[in-house]
This record gives structure tokens, C-alpha cells and sequence, in this order.
């Protein structure tokens, strides 16, 4: 019978010991989960930081990525202006990456240049209020340029897109600018007509009297 006895306390420890490491693997499990939360608070995306007080939220197309802006966020961050290329243009966050540009990187003033379906992320997030973007540029947008109001905004499109109510807007702020051809937003700028759009671009960033 002692023999018995001395198996059934063997059992009930290795119970036991099984019960405590259960205990220790849910915690492991909660500090996990607490890890991916800050992970996912993080903005993903491309900076090229200027040395002004500037910044610019960049949101591109369906069928580009952040890497995508590369040309024109050299060129944004040689005139001075610190540009960020979000890996997701989700209008939250965008509004973020205002944000941190803000708390981060000493931008001032914060824009936010959407293309294509970026763009209509870029209109969602201005409009919707959160964040007060100084200026919108967007290039052949998915969304409504016209739905902005009380901030300069700069349109660019192609001719053949035809923007028709676009074009017969009379709004102070709506700004406007129609390359020839048939490029599609970020497209454009693989045309002759880059440099120009680029200048134009910063010269409606950079225009106080565009604010």
C-alpha cells in the first residue's frame, strides 16, 4: 500500500507542476498581445526629412507604394519641406502621420498629397475633421475635390480625365492645373511636364498667401 500511496502523491505533484506552467504560458500570451498593440501603433512608411518647418503627408495610389514617392520626396525634402510616404493611406492614418511629423520631426504646418485613391483618402482626411491640414494636392483623385472647404487645395490632372466640374469651379481655394496628355496621378510625373509639376507643387506648398 505504500508503494501506492507514493504514486498517487508522484501524480498529483506532476498535476500540479503542469497547472504552473499553464499559469505562466497565459501570461507569456498577454505580454505578447501587448507588444503587437505598441507595434501597431507605429506608422509604417518613407521619410525625407527637410530642414524647414513644413511637412507633407504623402498617399499613394492603388498600385503603389510608399517607396513609390522617392523622386518627389528628395525633391520636397531639398526644398526644405520634411515629407512622409505612408505605407497605408487609410485616412486615420494619415491624420497620424500629421501628427507625428508634428510632435516628431518640428513640422509647423502639416499638407497632405494624395493621388489617385490616395487622393480620396487625402479628401476623407481633411474633411473629416481631426486634423487641421494646412493644404491638399491631389492628383487625378478617386474622391471629390470639391467636398474640401476653408483649405487651399491644388489638383492636378490629365486633359482626357476630364474633371469637367472641376474645371468650371470658381473657388478661391480650388486651384487648378491640367497636364496634356492622358496620365493617370502618380504617372504624371513620369512625363516631360515632371518638373514642372514638381515646381508648381512646392511654389503652392511653400506660398503663404495660399494658407
Amino acid at each position: 500500500m505504500r508503494w501506492m500511496y507514493t504514486v498517487l502523491l508522484f501524480i498529483v505533484v506532476l498535476f500540479s507542476l503542469a497547472g504552473c506552467q499553464g499559469g505562466d504560458s497565459g501570461s507569456q500570451s498577454t505580454d505578447t498581445e501587448d507588444k503587437n498593440t505598441s507595434e501597431e501603433s507605429n506608422i509604417e512608411g518613407e521619410l525625407w526629412k527637410g530642414d524647414g518647418d513644413l511637412g507633407v503627408v504623402l498617399s499613394h495610389g492603388a498600385v503603389y507604394n510608399a517607396e513609390s514617392w522617392d523622386d518627389q520626396g528628395r525633391k520636397l525634402a531639398d526644398n526644405g519641406i520634411t515629407a512622409f510616404a505612408t505605407k497605408d493611406t487609410s485616412p486615420r492614418t494619415l491624420k497620424k502621420a500629421a501628427a507625428m511629423l508634428k510632435e516628431e520631426h518640428g513640422a509647423e504646418e502639416v499638407a497632405v498629397m494624395g493621388a489617385s485613391a490616395g487622393g480620396s483618402s487625402a479628401i476623407e482626411a481633411v474633411t473629416e475633421g481631426d486634423f487641421d491640414f494646412q493644404k491638399v494636392v491631389l492628383l487625378s483623385p478617386g474622391g471629390d475635390p470639391m467636398k474640401i472647404s476653408n483649405t487651399p487645395v491644388l489638383t492636378v490632372y490629365s486633359e482626357d480625365e476630364g474633371y469637367r466640374e472641376l474645371e468650371e469651379s470658381t473657388e478661391e481655394l480650388m486651384k487648378k492645373m491640367e497636364i496634356s496628355g492622358g496620365a493617370h496621378a502618380q504617372e504624371i510625373f513620369k512625363g516631360e511636364k515632371s518638373e514642372e509639376l514638381m515646381s508648381e507643387i512646392i511654389r503652392f506648398l511653400k506660398d503663404e498667401n495660399t494658407s
